[in-house]
Parts: structure tokens; sequence; C-alpha cells
């Protein structure tokens, strides 16, 4: 992405909340058969993208490169530690201290601006309200009036209609979302281990303009004519 290129973000109403896409599952296990199989079964196409890392002087390391440097192989759907090649907290404690790890708990706006020129605007998403309540810049005045929802395992988070979008140049509570979707058309969702993201869709120019996206490291998982 380029230094100057005007990063746009979306924004939200939280305050009118939606039903979301498979919500008795959220947050969801990337690593669940039946949430994979349930969305596969709607959407022919399916990838995994790994979220940014940064490493200490603001640089973009891919975790292909970052494994290499380790000397080990990619897993490229795993979760970040374990795609790596990494275990053990004196390793995982190296990695914290030369990078930025990837655990946003929301789409980055690096991701997004990729997303929105593949997809457009959605029309609907979830915002994990525990990063948002849990923040370092005071999230609970943000989202007042906006009603907090409980999954069936307790997670909490918000939902609302997507209202446009703003280039204020960095995601805020009320713009950025943890998952988001057009009805039938795509779906994309951080997941349960903060590392990774799931997009899906129906379109194959839309699948291969993922995959062929530099700014993304993207992964096929699944792939079939609808």
């Amino acid at each position: 992405m380029s230094e100057v290129e005007e990063l746009w973000e979306p924004r939200w109403d939280f305050g009118r909340p939606v039903e979301p896409y498979l919500g008795a599952r959220m947050p969801y296990d990337l690593d669940d058969p039946d949430v994979l199989g349930a969305l596969a079964g709607e959407f022919p196409f399916g990838c995994m993208i790994s979220m940014p890392i940064w490493d200490s002087r603001g640089r973009r390391v891919l975790w292909a490169e970052l494994a290499e440097r380790l000397g080990n192989e990619l897993t490229p759907t795993a979760p970040f530690c374990e795609a790596i090649g990494i275990s053990g907290d004196a390793a995982q404690r190296r990695i914290v201290h030369e990078y930025d790890e990837p655990y946003f708990g929301q789409i980055d706006i690096a991701t997004w601006q990729s997303l929105r020129r593949v997809f457009g605007l959605p029309d609907h998403g979830v915002l994990y309200a525990d990063y948002v309540l849990y923040s370092d810049d005071g999230g609970p005045a943000a989202v007042v009036g906006a009603p907090l929802q409980k999954s069936a395992g307790g997670y909490r988070y918000l939902s609302g209609a997507c209202t446009g979008e703003s280039t204020t140049g960095m995601f805020h509570t009320d713009a950025g979302s943890s998952c988001c979707w057009v009805e039938g058309d795509w779906f994309a969702t951080v997941g349960l281990d903060l590392s990774r993201m799931l997009v899906c869709c129906r379109e194959r120019t839309r699948f291969d303009s993922l995959m062929a996206d530099v700014e993304l490291e993207a992964h096929p998982l699944w792939s079939q004519e609808g």
C-alpha cells in the first residue's frame, strides 16, 4: 500500500442490531469444520488471509518471510505462531519483542483497502466488543447507546448496518469491524485466534482478485464453480 494512499474506512450504526452469519458460532473458529462447511456450502470460493505484521522499524513482513528467517516452513492456513513454526513461551516472547503481532480483533485498515477495492462496502457488520471496551483510548464512550449482544457462548459483540465510509486515516470504534458481509454475496471475518481472516464469495473474479492482490497474504481454502 502506498504511503500516500488515501485510507478509507467503513462507518457503522451499531444502534440497530442485525443477526450475524452463524451467530451461535461467534467468534468464528476458522479450524472448525462445521463453520467452514456451512460457509463453503453457501459460497463457492474461500481463502484465508494472514493478518499483517510489522517489524520494529514499521516495515511490513509477510508470514512466509518470517517463517523463512526462522528456518521454518510456513503452514499457511494455521494461526500465527503455529504457521511460522514457533512454540514455547521463550520463542513467542522473542517474536513479540521484534514484531507487532496480528492480534487486532478487527479487520486492520491496510487489509480493508484491498477488500473495499474488490467488494465495495458491506451491508452489515459485527465488532467484537471486548476489543472496544478494553481498549486504551476510552472505548466505552464510543458505544453509548449501542446495545451489547451476546453469542450462545457468552461472547459480547456489537452489530449493525454500514452507513458509508470516510477517510479519517485510522480505525475508530465506530468504524472498525471484526466481520462484515453482503447477504448471499460475500462474507469476511477475523477468526477466534485473531491472527487470520476468512473471506468467502460467490464470484470467481473477486476470488481471483484477492489471490492476486500483492497487498494481501492470501491462501486458497476452497474453490468450486457455483
